[in-house]
């Protein structure tokens, strides 16, 4: 995993790679007590890591609206050891902190696939959360 990044007048800036590797094809590394949610798209495609492994190319921007954090990932998802091309995916989030114990959140993905083994997929999440 690489990352680089960088902020530009309030604006965040990155671009990242990815890479889990494949044994010829044979068997791929796995990370079972990860959340792969959280760094291979929120789609939840590649929750187990395909046989030829994978390599996510992505770019994110990141910056507010008033008192609003949006953000936007791109991701480009290939086999590691084969030439398939999996698909792209977009994500893309609000939240917005009401006050210090009422915060809101709307997340958004939408996969689009580039190999008969994945399908097109869009969800959507809406989520309140209240701190004691």
């Amino acid at each position: 995993l690489v990352e680089l990044g960088t902020k530009v007048k309030g604006v965040g800036l990155g671009i990242g790679y990815e890479l889990l590797g494949s044994d010829d094809g044979k068997k791929a590394f796995s990370t079972p007590l990860a959340t792969l949610h959280k760094f291979q798209g929120w789609a939840d495609k590649f929750l187990v890591t395909p046989a030829d492994g994978i390599e996510d190319l992505y770019l994110s921007l990141a910056g507010a609206l008033g008192p609003v954090k949006l953000a936007a990932i791109y991701h480009d998802f290939q086999a590691e050891d084969s030439s398939t091309d999996y698909g792209s995916e977009i994500n893309l989030v609000a939240n917005w902190a009401y006050d210090s114990n009422w915060s809101f959140q709307l997340k958004f993905a939408s996969f689009s696939s580039d190999s008969s083994a994945y399908t097109d997929t869009d969800k959507a999440w809406m989520t309140v959360n209240f701190k004691i």
